[in-house]
Order: structure tokens, then C-alpha cells, then sequence
């Protein structure tokens, strides 16, 4: 899931056996914030505060970017704001970019992804917007440090409801199985749980002690342990510790503690783990049902903030050096 980039790390060279294990590529100018899936296509896309980057896949070469003046499909984007994040919608259709401009504004931009024709721009929140999800390609969802979450008509350009319940920024967002709740992560150290049809605030989980930078919803929406089909939740804080959740009944599972803070989260249908992604550079593979950690590898000697699963799940991408990607297998150490 899309960070917001808190603060900049000086970057260094990897060591010489990193480079053995993961594909290293070209520097870019700011940290990454977002990944976007766009391998059968034969490339990836990724935001960052300079604008959107497309990277050759799977060699990973960054391609020109997608910035103020640069055109896509031909067509000129006039993107006009730091991006924290970027979605494509359900159908690959459009795809949204996100950001704005500290304690100003907020903004997310839908295109028309085959294009590049500009469908709407969306403005509203009072400071930058973190995170993205979308409910169909009609419906999106934006949260925002200005503690809102929104969920937006595409169409009509406009706001259908605004959820206040967070006390802090609000980081991230997902959807919960195939109900019709979504959960909203904050600095507040909360996971709220909202209803879309009542716009109500269904549930407050807050047994994390830092800041939720990260959700991931189990893409099956099944309880390894229990077999009753509830759906499960991880969450990310700057605890160090990632908690399984059962958000429908606001039941915690169980926790895996982690050396470092948890910057993103990402959850694998291959080999069913949830990779975590930490401000000591490490990336860790946890168990969901043991919550022990069954590997774990070192990408980055700053802050991964973005991590992604790709090429059919085969496949993370995480952001490397300062502003650069790297490939690994999805199951680490494991494959080669």
C-alpha cells in the first residue's frame, strides 16, 4: 500500500551478496510511494513525489517518466502534485493517482488508462491523500491526513459521503472480503470499520501502541484457523508488530512482533504469507496462522515504503535504494 514519505534516508550501496539476490536497478530522484501491477503489459508503473515512473519488466529500466509536461499514450498528463499513491480500477480501465500538497490540500486524478485522456480530478480533503481504493470504476475511496475518509462518484466528479472517526491522518484503506465494509488505518494508532450503505463507523480495533501505516485483507476472506469463512485483516504499525484481525466481529487473532517499525504490507495467494516491509530495510515473510517469520531479506539500507506482489502473484517488487526497484521471488529465500 502508498506511504506518505515522513523522511528521507541518505542511500548506500548494497552488499555484494544483496546483489546476488535480488535485481537492482537504476536510481530514481524521489522514493517510491506506490507500485502498480502492469507486467502483462510488459511494464510496471510506481508514484513518487516527483510524479509517476514506468519501469520495463521484467528488467526493471526505468522508462521516462510520467510527470507535469510528459505525455502518456500520446497524450499530454497534467498530474500538478506529489503523488503518495496510485490504483488501477477493477476493471484496468482507469487508473487514480493521488497526493497534494501538505496541510494545503489533497488530490486524486482519474484517467483513462488506454488514453491518457484526463476522466476527472477530485479535490476536497485539506491535506495530502495517502491512500486509495476503489469500490467498482464508478466508486472510489480516498483517505486523507486531514483525517477524512471519502468515498467519491466518478462520474459526477462529487463526493457521496465523508466518514470522520479518526483522530490522526488516516494511512491506508481496504476493502474486507465481500462485505460491504472497509477498513481505514490511522496515526492515531486506530483501524476503523466503516459501513458503506449506513456511512456509519461499524467497529474501532486499537490495540496497536504506535501508528497503522498499512492494511491488507486476506484475498481469499477466510480464516486459516477457525474455518468460518470471516474474513481477515492484517495491519502494520509502528509498534513493530503486525496483527491479524477478524474485523467483521473486531476480534484480534494473533500478532507477529517485528524488529522494526512496519512500513507496507502485502499479502500472497502463492504460498499464503504476509511480506512486510520495515524501516530497517528488511523485508519479512510471516506465517499468518504461527505468526512466526519464515524469512526474511534485506532490500534496502533506507525505508522500503511501497511493496507490491505482481506477474500473478509470482513476484514482489519493493522499492530498493533510494527511489529504486528490486524483484524478488515470493517465496524468498525459497526460490531462486
Amino acid at each position: 500500500m502508498p506511504r506518505i514519505v515522513r523522511s528521507l534516508p541518505c542511500p548506500a550501496a548494497l552488499c555484494c551478496v544483496l546483489l546476488l539476490l535480488c535485481e537492482v536497478v537504476a536510481v530514481a530522484q524521489a522514493p517510491v510511494t506506490g507500485i502498480c501491477d502492469f507486467s502483462a503489459e510488459g511494464y510496471l508503473m510506481s508514484s513518487s513525489q516527483t510524479g509517476l515512473t514506468r519501469w520495463s519488466w521484467p528488467a526493471l529500466k526505468s522508462m521516462p517518466a510520467l510527470k507535469s509536461t510528459e505525455s502518456m499514450a500520446g497524450r499530454e498528463v497534467a498530474i500538478g502534485f506529489p503523488a503518495n499513491a496510485l490504483l488501477p480500477s477493477p476493471s484496468g480501465k482507469l487508473l487514480a493517482v493521488a497526493g497534494g500538497e501538505p496541510a494545503e490540500s489533497g488530490t486524486a486524478l482519474v484517467l483513462d488508462w488506454s488514453s491518457g485522456v484526463k476522466r476527472v480530478r477530485l479535490t476536497g480533503h485539506l491535506d495530502v491523500i495517502t491512500a486509495l481504493h476503489w469500490l467498482d470504476d464508478q466508486r472510489l475511496v480516498t483517505v486523507a491526513m486531514d483525517q477524512q475518509v471519502k468515498v467519491w462518484d466518478i462520474s459526477a466528479g462529487q463526493t457521496l459521503a465523508t466518514f470522520d472517526g479518526h483522530a490522526k491522518g488516516v494511512t491506508d484503506v481496504c476493502g474486507i472480503g465481500k462485505t460491504r465494509l472497509i477498513a481505514t488505518s490511522g496515526l492515531d494508532q486506530g483501524i476503523r470499520i466503516w459501513d458503506l450503505d449506513s456511512s456509519a463507523l461499524v467497529r474501532s480495533l486499537s490495540l496497536h501502541t504506535g501508528a497503522v501505516n498499512a492494511l491488507v485483507a486476506k484475498p481469499s476472506g477466510q480464516d486459516l484457523s477457525s474455518g468460518q469463512g470471516l474474513p481477515m485483516l492484517a495491519s502494520g504499525s509502528d509498534d513493530g508488530t503486525v496483527r491479524f484481525w477478524q474485523p467483521t466481529i473486531g476480534r484480534m487473532v494473533r500478532f507477529a512482533k517485528l524488529p522494526a517499525p512496519v512500513l507496507d504490507l502485502a499479502w500472497s495467494t502463492v504460498n499464503d504469507t504476509v511480506i512486510a516491509s520495515c524501516n530497517d530495510g528488511y523485508l519479512y515473510w510471516i506465517d499468518p496462522l504461527t505468526v512466526t517469520i519464515r524469512d526474511r531479506r534485506k532490500v534496502s539500507d533506507g525505508w522500503p515504503y511501497a511493496l507490491a506482489i505482481v506477474n500473478d502473484g509470482n513476484w514482489i517488487v519493493v522499492e530498493g535504494r533510494q527511489g529504486d526497484l528490486v524483484r524478488i521471488p515470493v517465496g524468498g529465500h525459497d526460490e531462486q
